[in-house]
């Protein structure tokens, strides 16, 4: 059977010609625009990545110069100069035994102490301290240190790792036999700090000559976090990378791990800012990706001593989906717009074709709702004509049926919740006749006390759901006497004084006494409950016979439990049936009463 929509009727015939039209014309548009709109997004978002790049370079040299000029103030402070004077003029080298037990000393020994408590460490502790309140330096220093001519520690914001320096080859370089010199190292791992750092070494002169040298320990991951703290996006990352191709530091791969294709090295390893488009990109590859990049010229300027003898360069990495975003966000309008367009024209051909069939069509789409049963559809058929008043016929005989159904669902539907309410009242009433009717035949069956105490606890067990159940038979003055099921309840004397305190309260009330939560009444201390207790809830119901308290019976249960209103008229009933029964069947001379 053909489908309605494929037939050759002339309203088809005008729907797909306006449709067709529709689709050509945004197929065209959609290829015009990502031909020559990617390419002119390629610029505009390449050259802001560049400047991403520069301005970073420029922070970082910005930040480093900083550190240098705060190693030089630090160098130049009389404090440390008057101390590494005096311990030149001494001209004492470390003690070999000193040495050897450096790293097993801490901070609180006397040999650590004299370093760290001397007016020269604390100007370099207050300075670092006021650096951190400004936030330029904030976290940044692992050590801060100070050495004589010997190359021993005589300062220090915190204890060093070693004592002597003299032939470590930074220190010489520093020193460089009198002349001295400023040293800015390579990102370093330092195995001390299991972590990698970067460090700013200077001389400390007095009249012009080297007397000692000053060393700025970084954490290289607190000092270039913020190479990556600027963004242009969501998924983009700025980079440091030295000129061995080697990622100095990235928020994604951790420091020294990785190392940029020889194809995106020469593209970004210029001496001018500026972006390329490659395939390589360190996060992305195998995707065309934009890079910005600018060299950081201090590495150029300052020597091979400095920086590993390396050049550093600032990198832009981002994902293309995000990079390429705005053009697919306009294509996507684009397209949009083209359905949009495509949709008016084909509803235009469809609106002007409708006209011929509508009226037909809506009356043959009433007849077919309301043979259905959907009584509430109405044809809307304006036409002046006999299919109009065909139209309002179907309409009134579909108003009328639904007139007869409604009434007749309602009286339904009120017989069916008279009858639930009924039935559930019946259930309820069957199964508490059914207990206490079979309480009592359980009952009249015992012939004596012991019996009553034996059969009735397994049988209240069952019949109220509860985990436990204690009867308690009072006898005048005497003790009380104690059945439970488990027999475990009352066999320690706590629990017998528990239950006699409730006997106490149900026979000064003879009313039903209630715990509902027996850690409330541990807090409250008001009754001792056995600090062996398992149960959360105990209800206790007296028994009574001829209108006297002969016991009393407690439901326990696990879990928290209040005690309904039906529950309660039915334990009470239960109670009186107990009660009753135990005063009609004769003590056994074999039931003991439990010491007090």
């Amino acid at each position: 059977m053909t489908s309605p929509i494929l037939k050759n009727t002339l309203q088809n015939k005008i729907t797909f010609s306006m449709l067709f039209v529709g689709l050509v014309s945004t197929v065209l548009a959609l290829v015009l625009v990502y031909y020559f709109g990617k390419s002119t997004f390629k610029t505009t978002i390449g050259r802001g990545f560049a400047e991403l790049a520069e301005v970073t370079s420029q922070k970082l040299e910005t930040l480093i110069n900083h550190h240098v000029e705060e190693a030089h103030f630090l160098s130049s402070s009389a404090d440390v100069i008057n101390l590494i004077e005096k311990s030149n003029r001494l001209n004492l080298k470390a003690d070999k035994q000193l040495l050897a037990r450096w790293e097993k000393l801490n901070e609180k020994d006397p040999e650590v102490r004299s370093i760290l408590e001397n007016e020269a460490s604390q100007y370099i502790r207050n300075y670092e301290s006021f650096e951190d309140k400004r936030g330029s330096s904030l976290g940044m220093h692992y050590y801060i240190f100070a050495t004589d001519l010997n190359g021993t520690v005589i300062a220090a914001n915190k204890k060093t790792p070693f004592l002597d320096y003299h032939e470590e080859k930074w220190w010489q370089t520093v020193f460089a036999k009198g002349k001295g010199t400023t040293l800015i190292s390579d990102i370093l791992f330092d195995t001390s700090v299991n972590s990698y750092i970067f460090n700013i070494s200077t001389p400390i002169y007095k009249n012009g000559a080297v007397i000692g040298v000053l060393n700025m320990v970084h954490n290289a991951d607190a000092f270039f976090k913020w190479v990556t703290s600027i963004k242009t996006g969501k998924r983009d990352h700025t980079m440091l990378v030295s000129s061995d191709g080697i990622i100095l530091y990235c928020p994604i791969f951790p420091v020294k791990t990785h190392k940029l294709a020889p194809e995106l090295q020469q593209k970004i390893f210029k001496p001018e800012p500026g972006w390329d488009v490659s395939t390589v990109d360190v996060h992305y590859p195998g995707r065309e990706s934009l890079n910005g990049f600018a060299p950081l010229d201090i590495t150029f300027r300052s020597g091979p001593a400095n920086f590993g003898g390396k050049n550093w360069y600032v990198f832009t990495s981002q994902d293309p989906l995000e990079t390429f975003s705005p053009i697919y966000i306009l294509l996507q309008w684009i397209l949009l717009a083209g359905f949009m367009g495509v949709g008016a024209l084909t509803f235009m051909g469809w609106l002007a074709s409708k006209r011929l069939v509508k009226p037909i069509r809506d009356l043959q789409e009433g007849i077919r709702h309301i043979g259905f049963g959907q009584l509430d559809y109405r044809i809307n058929v304006k036409t002046g004509d006999e299919i109009e008043a065909v139209a309002d016929e179907f309409n009134e005989m579909a108003k009328k049926m639904k007139a007869l159904y409604h009434g007749l669902e309602q009286k339904v539907s009120e017989r069916t919740r008279e009858l639930e309410t009924r039935t559930k009242e019946l259930e309820i009433r069957n199964n508490e006749m059914y207990t206490l009717f079979a309480m009592g035949a359980t009952l009249n069956e015992c012939v004596s006390r012991e019996e009553i105490l034996t059969i009735a606890p397994s049988k209240i067990l069952g019949m109220m759901k509860a985990d436990g159940v204690v009867l308690i038979l009072t006898h005048g003055p005497s003790a009380p006497v104690f059945k439970s099921l488990p027999t475990l309840i009352v066999k320690h004397e706590e629990t017998q004084n528990f239950y006699r305190v409730i006997m106490k309260n149900i026979l000064r009330t003879g009313e039903l006494f209630m715990i509902e939560n027996t850690a409330d009444e541990i807090e409250k201390k008001e009754i001792a409950v056995p600090s062996h207790f398992e149960y959360v809830s105990v209800v206790t119901v007296p028994l009574f016979a001829k209108k006297e308290i002969v016991g009393g019976l407690s439901l326990l249960f696990k879990r928290y439990h209040p005690i309904t209103a039906q529950e309660e008229e039915i334990l009470s009933a239960i109670g009186h049936q107990v009660g009753n029964a135990i005063d009609h069947v004769q003590p056994s001379p074999h039931l003991k009463k439990p010491r007090d």
